[in-house]
């Protein structure tokens, strides 16, 4: 899911390096257990645990208007559903990412 979740975040700041999306100390690793830590979480709790983690409040606040939202947890939501239809449109990929 790696691959799947830095590109979500580099959605909100595309001007990071890929390895730093997620903020000038995280890993690819601290991606994988931030979203093992909100698994089976809903859209929001998801959506909200990831933009304090890693940051991503403001970067989020900038694309509310440019995906019609009103909130910086919205905005995420909207910028990442995209990935996700993408993700889940390709049964290798949700094998290949699959929890043991």
């Amino acid at each position: 899911m790696e691959r799947w979740s830095k590109r979500s975040g580099s959605k909100l700041r595309p001007s990071l390096r890929p390895r730093t999306n997620f903020g000038p100390r995280s890993t690819p690793a601290d991606v994988r257990i931030a979203f093992r830590d909100v698994g089976g979480g809903s859209r929001y709790e998801v959506a909200s645990a990831l933009l304090t983690r890693f940051g991503l409040e403001d970067a989020a606040s900038r694309r509310m208007a440019e995906v019609g939202v009103q909130t910086p947890r919205q905005a995420h939501v909207q910028i990442r559903l995209p990935v996700y239809d993408k993700l889940i449109a390709d049964p290798q990929i949700v094998r290949d990412h699959r929890w043991p």
